[in-house]
């Protein structure tokens, strides 16, 4: 006896089944990275897909991102308590920024280094640490020098240990730097030592880079354009100079600042009137020391970093805005990729929450109001910083 398929199985065409190529491609990478996160659990396949560089590069060139988001750290003096606050921008108002609690992140908050194609880097206590929102990875480096508290604690030279991050686009690869120097208040610095690490290398380690001259003392703050590294430091008193880092090289070299009226700019590191960013895709020095009561900002622009060229503008605000920036000093924190620049309140953060918001091609200055802070405005609990992301997130996995 011979058994036949039905007619109705007969029918049935056999279909192939979607390429995970093309679901990646038109379905996955016009995702929000909070759900791609989710479909990692569907199957290992979608997990290391998703978690793929290639797939990262296609998912940064979708242009439907989510909107830009501000994030604040908040902390007490003796690292007891702190937090990481996330706050999207009010749906009825473009001028209010408002705490979503449901991406409150505890435990975590230090001083903000700065925003690295959707990477937090951040110091909590002594650790250098790089933050990824979208995935919630949490890379910790244990620093490649103990602080000595003697040398904290005296009063006639300062020991500093500062960390800055970036991206070699051309590599695709990611490394931090670390700065010491022991600086005395009298006679200069006295030695400072520089050090390298690469993420994304498994069993990676801080590389001591051979004696760079000049001995210098770094600021906190620097940033990385196109593959370098730029920060601010001082090499005797009142002789500052810029120190580039170019990550493919690994090669160290200095700058020095601008002149102004015979004087070099910036005074002090201490000042809060001048600030690093990113003008344009160019290394620039914003003096600010005009700001409060002239309405005024100096930009220094390195035109040329081969041959050390500088350039200046300034820019003007406008008389009916004077009055938000009100004779104080600021801290400038960052830039959007479209140009506007972040200015934070002076010494003490207290409500109303808010900061200000400079766009300096159509040099227009708002006020940004900051809703739904906890209340940590105590005397013990006042240390906070913020940084603006407006770049695409990021899926991209680093391992140490």
């Amino acid at each position: 006896m011979c058994l036949s398929s039905s007619p109705r199985k007969r029918g049935i065409k056999k279909r192939n089944p979607i390429p995970i190529d093309l679901v990646m491609e038109e379905i996955l990478a016009r995702l929000p990275a909070k759900s791609l996160m989710r479909f990692k659990c569907v199957s290992k396949l979608w997990s290391s897909h998703i978690m793929s560089r290639h797939f990262n590069n296609l998912f940064l060139t979708v242009p439907s991102r989510p909107r830009p988001r501000l994030y604040m750290t908040l902390g007490d003096h003796k690292a007891q308590e702190s937090v990481i606050l996330s706050l999207a921008p009010d749906t009825t108002t473009l001028s209010t920024f408002v705490v979503d609690h449901g991406l409150t992140i505890p435990e975590q908050g230090g001083y903000i280094l700065q925003n690295l194609n959707g990477f937090m880097c951040h110091t909590y206590g002594k650790q250098p640490r790089i933050f990824n929102p979208a995935t919630r990875q949490l890379v910790t480096l244990t620093p490649p020098v103990e602080v000595e508290e003697e040398e904290e604690e005296d009063w006639t030279r300062d020991f500093s240990v500062r960390y800055y991050c970036g991206h070699d686009p051309i590599n695709d690869q990611y490394k931090v730097i670390c700065s010491t120097s022991v600086f005395f208040k009298f006679w200069g610095v006295l030695r400072s030592e520089l050090w390298v690490f690469v993420l994304n290398c498994r069993g990676s380690s801080w590389k001591k880079v051979p004696d760079f001259f000049p001995h210098h003392l770094p600021s906190l703050q620097g940033l990385c354009i196109d593959g370098v590294i730029y920060y601010l430091a001082l090499i005797a008193t009142h002789d500052y100079i810029i120190v580039t880092f170019h990550i493919a090289s690994e090669e160290f070299k200095s700058i020095q600042v601008p002149h102004k009226e015979g004087e070099l700019l910036p005074r002090t590191l201490t000042n809060r009137n001048h600030n690093l960013i990113d003008y344009g895709g160019k290394l620039t020095i914003v003096d600010q020391t005009k700001l409060g009561d002239e309405g005024m900002l100096d930009l220094w622009v390195l035109e040329d970093a081969t041959n050390k060229e500088w350039s200046r503008k300034t820019l003007v605000l406008q008389p009916s805005q004077l009055h938000l920036v009100n004779s104080l000093s600021f801290k400038v924190k960052c830039t959007t990729q479209n140009g506007k620049l972040f200015l934070i309140p002076p010494e003490g953060f207290l409500p109303p929450f808010h900061v200000l918001c400079y766009d300096m091609q159509s040099n227009d200055m708002s006020k940004i109001e900051i809703k739904g802070v906890p209340n940590w405005s105590s005397e013990d609990k006042v240390d906070f910083d913020f940084m603006f992301m407006d770049q695409s997130e990021s899926l991209i996995h680093l391992e140490t």
